[in-house]
C-alpha cells in the first residue's frame, strides 16, 4: 500500500485554523523569489500548483491566501500520521513527510473486500487526525505509488497485474513515476503518448533515449519490480531524513530552507532516540538521478 496525504501543508494550516477551509490558499515563500510549496485544491482550480512562483500564483488567483511554512506543525502531524498507519501494519517505509509504503500482507490476509477495508482506514484517519489521504494498493511499490496518484483527493485505487492494460497503460507517459519533465516531451516526439505505448514500442530510439532505465520502466509497467518495504531497524546505526522536492529547482533559498528543515528533523529524532553521532552526511540527487555525497566527522 502507498498512502499519500492530500495537500498536506495546506491541510495542516486548515486544521490549525478551520476558517481557512474551502478557501484558495498556498503554503510557500513571498516576494519575487517565493515558491509555492503546496496549494489547496481550491487554489489548484485556478491553475496554481507547487513549485510555481508565488507572484504568478497571485496573478492566477485573486484573493489567494499565502502562508509561511510551519515545519514544527507539519512534523507533529506527520508523526501522528505514521503512528496511525503503524496500528494497521508495523512494516512501514517512510518515503517523505506525507507519504509511506506499507506491507499489508498480514493485515489484509483475511480481508474479503479490500475497498471497504481501505475506505474504513481512510475514514478512520480523517476522524482521528482530520488528515485526508489517497491510497494505492498493488503487488509492487511502483504500482501502489501510481495507484495512490490516480485519484485525489480521498481516492482509493487498486492496480492488479491482470488489469494493467486497461488501467495503468491508458495513463499519459508524463504521469509515469520515474519519467521526468525533460524526458516525457522527448518520448512524446517518438510517439510514446501513454504508458502502454512505451510497453509496446519497438522503436530503438526509445531505448537509446532511456538507456538502462528503459528496462526498469518496462519492468515496472508490466507489474514487476521491487515489492520490498524497508522499515527502519529498532536499533538504527544512523538516523536520516530525506525529501523529494515537488519539482526540480535551483532556487537557493528553497533548497537551504529544506536542508535546515531536514537537519531539525534528524536532530529531533536523534534526541528522541537518545543517540549521538559523529559523522554528518548530506546527499543530493539531481534531476538526472546523479547523486552527490558529502560528509564531515566532528569530535
Amino acid at each position: 500500500m502507498h498512502i499519500d496525504l492530500n495537500a498536506f501543508f495546506a491541510t495542516a494550516e486548515i486544521i490549525r485554523d478551520p476558517s481557512l477551509a474551502n478557501k484558495p490558499l498556498v503554503v510557500g515563500g513571498t516576494g519575487r523569489r517565493g515558491i509555492v510549496s503546496t496549494a489547496s485544491y481550491e487554489a489548484r482550480a485556478f491553475g496554481v500548483h507547487s513549485a510555481m512562483p508565488t507572484y504568478m500564483a497571485e496573478r492566477l488567483c485573486p484573493g489567494l491566501i499565502i502562508l509561511p511554512p510551519d515545519f514544527k506543525l507539519y512534523s507533529r502531524l506527520s508523526h501522528e500520521f505514521f503512528n496511525f498507519v503503524r496500528h494497521y501494519s508495523p512494516l512501514i517505509e517512510v518515503a517523505s513527510i506525507d507519504e509511506c509504503y506499507v506491507d499489508m500482507t498480514e493485515a489484509m490476509k483475511n480481508v474479503k473486500d479490500p475497498m471497504v477495508y481501505l475506505t474504513n482506514l481512510q475514514n478512520d484517519l480523517y476522524q482521528k487526525t482530520l488528515l485526508k489521504c489517497s491510497i494505492g494498493l498493488g503487488p509492487t511499490k511502483f504500482l501502489a505509488k501510481m495507484a495512490s496518484d490516480f485519484k485525489k483527493p480521498m481516492g482509493i485505487t487498486i492496480f492488479r497485474r491482470r488489469d494493467l492494460a486497461n488501467t495503468l497503460w491508458t495513463l499519459p507517459i508524463a504521469s509515469m513515476y520515474g519519467v521526468g519533465k525533460k524526458t516525457f516531451p522527448r518520448l512524446e516526439k517518438l510517439g510514446i503518448k501513454t504508458i502502454g505505448d512505451l510497453v509496446k514500442s519497438e522503436n530503438p530510439e526509445v531505448k537509446a533515449l532511456l538507456g538502462k532505465f528503459y528496462f526498469t520502466l518496462i519492468e515496472w509497467a508490466t507489474g514487476f519490480g521491487s515489492d520490498e518495504v524497508h522499515p527502519e531497524p529498532d536499533d538504527p546505526k544512523s538516523i536520516g531524513n530525506s525529501r523529494t522536492l515537488m519539482s526540480d529547482t535551483d532556487d537557493y533559498d528553497e533548497i537551504r530552507s529544506m536542508i535546515i528543515y531536514l537537519c531539525q528533523e534528524v536532530s529531533e529524532r536523534a534526541h528522541e532516540e537518545k543517540m549521538l553521532g559523529t559523522t554528518i552526511q548530506l546527499v543530493i540527487k539531481n534531476a538526472d538521478f546523479t547523486t552527490m555525497n558529502r560528509s564531515v566527522t566532528v569530535e
